[in-house]
């Protein structure tokens, strides 16, 4: 349908992995490497390492790569294994943090630009990458400020979540079934200065956690959370929370949750 309807290049997203993922038998002409995060580990592995070839292996033999730095270690184990597939590899520095966007804004931006010189042979002057609906989405609604982000695994939370301006928040988090509640509940451990009182809710597209057994493993880590099983009742009641207390609301957990928050948004008024 791509080439059908004249698209001269047509980016895709490796869902999951890429040694195995459908997007493989398209032999792309470039391929542009993130992260890799703690996702899937079932399908790709626990440790980094075996993520890291997984995702790597969409990269066909003699392929073109281009990779953000992961750290000294990851950086070097990829290398080894672009020079036994023949691959051209190139791993940017990490380019100077601007403090007023995240870090990952920062270096998928970089990476961003990279691909599109190495594909267009511009470096796409005029292109703004000031906003992306969803990451680090940052708003007010009813006079409330809130941030919102869809990162859904434990190594985006906590990049958001070390992001996120020093302050006290009301959080609404919610996690798709069937990830551990363990896992959120132990990120927000590791950042519960952030937090006053943390909902949990249900998403509205697709099964969510349970709420309760999500609300009691973050009690459990020393975090206050409360269940509301209604997300938009979720929505509502941080909001109050919000204004009763003086607090900004953070929006994390699921991609699904931060569609559904936005939607919810929408319809009640806000302001970017």
């Amino acid at each position: 349908m791509f080439a059908e309807s004249g698209v001269e290049v047509g980016i895709f997203e490796a869902g999951i992995g890429g040694r195995l993922d459908a997007t493989k038998t398209l032999e792309p002409e470039l391929t542009l490497l993130t992260s890799i995060g703690a996702d899937h580990e079932e399908l790709l592995g626990a440790e980094p390492a075996q993520r890291l070839h997984e995702k790597a292996g969409v990269v066909p033999e003699g392929g073109k790569l281009i990779a953000s730095s992961l750290g000294e270690e990851l950086d070097e184990d990829l290398r080894k294994f672009a020079r036994a597939r023949e691959i051209d590899l190139t791993i940017l520095d990490l380019p100077e943090i601007n403090p007023e966007a995240p870090a990952y804004h920062v270096a998928n931006e970089a990476l961003a630009r990279a691909g599109a010189a190495a594909i267009l042979g511009t470096t796409a002057p005029g292109i703004e990458l000031t906003h992306t609906e969803g990451r680090f989405d940052c708003g007010t609604v009813h006079g409330v400020p809130f941030i919102a982000d869809v990162a859904h695994n434990p190594t985006a939370w906590e990049a958001f979540l070390d992001a996120v301006p020093d302050g006290t928040y009301q959080g609404v988090v919610s996690i798709s079934a069937p990830r551990p509640p363990d896992e959120l509940a132990a990120t927000l451990a590791r950042h519960a200065e952030l937090f006053d009182t943390v909902i949990t809710t249900n998403l509205t597209v697709r099964p969510a956690q349970n709420p309760l057994d999500l609300a009691a493993a973050i009690s459990q880590q020393g975090v206050e959370a409360i269940a509301i099983a209604d997300p938009h009742i979720a929505f509502e009641d941080a909001l109050d929370r919000c204004r009763n207390m003086g607090l900004p609301l953070l929006v994390l957990g699921s991609n699904y949750l931060v569609v559904d928050f936005l939607a919810w948004v929408s319809k009640v008024g806000q302001t970017r």
